[in-house]
């Protein structure tokens, strides 16, 4: 099937030529989670081990990407999905149910906190892969850097490691996002002490002199957030 330019919903499917075996599933933009499937598989880190393991014997070049309907209500994208799935019956499809892999979750602070301990537990256990999963493996038993303490003096090597031409972007252009960042002016900021800094013409500049995270100080003067480790907008 045809897809038109820019994002579209829809059914899809992944055909492997050589045995005729099939994945289905869908998506609020189709292009994009094509991308998703070819880089997970070139890189071994498919979460379907069926496929993954037909990809790696027989070749990207046997795979081919199929539009099999495009869907113009998001709320019906999950029961299409359920449709094809019915009639195709897919090989490689590990549930013959249709998932919202797509839905935005909303989570209360509650379920985060919950989600935040189960995957750091899962890095503590250092057993869990999930991206293939599957168990992983390492040779100490354990993450290599599990419970290590790094020296403020080893953090200023590897940081002198990676200045000038040592740095992979050094030489490269600058994006013209990247600079026109550079250049904008902000009104200024108030410091925790009351000293007031205005205006503010490099954030990226004085965010590393004033040891801030340059995020949130953006945030902070387009008034999306109230302060950032003390510091409020200047009203000037």
């Amino acid at each position: 099937m045809f897809l038109p330019q820019g994002k579209n919903m829809g059914v899809y499917q992944i055909l492997n030529t050589v045995n005729s075996k099939k994945y289905i599933g869908s998506t609020c933009d189709l292009r994009r989670r094509k991308r998703q499937h070819v880089y997970r598989l070139r890189h071994n880190k498919h979460y379907n081990l069926e496929l993954q393991k037909d990809f790696d014997e027989y070749g990207e070049n046997v795979f081919a990407f199929l539009v099999l309907e495009l869907v113009d209500d998001r709320k019906l994208l999950k029961d299409k999905e359920q449709e094809h799935l019915d009639s195709i019956k897919p090989e490689y499809n590990v549930s013959t149910k249709a998932k919202s892999s797509d839905a935005h979750l909303v989570l209360n602070k509650h379920s985060q906190k919950k989600r935040s301990k189960t995957v750091k537990q899962l890095w503590v256990d250092g057993h869990y892969d999930h991206l293939k999963g599957a168990e992983r493996v390492f040779k100490a038993g354990h993450a290599p850097n599990l419970g290590r303490e790094f020296s403020k003096e080893w953090r200023e090597n590897i940081s002198k490691s990676m200045m000038g031409e040592k740095n992979p972007n050094y030489g490269k252009p600058k994006s013209k996002k990247f600079m026109e960042a550079l250049s904008k002016t902000y009104s200024g900021a108030i410091s925790p002490e009351g000293k007031v800094y205005t205006p503010i013409i490099n954030m990226n500049k004085f965010c590393k002199e004033h040891n801030l995270d340059n995020g949130s100080m953006t945030r902070l003067m387009q008034g999306k957030q109230k302060s950032s480790k003390g510091w409020v907008k200047f009203e000037g």
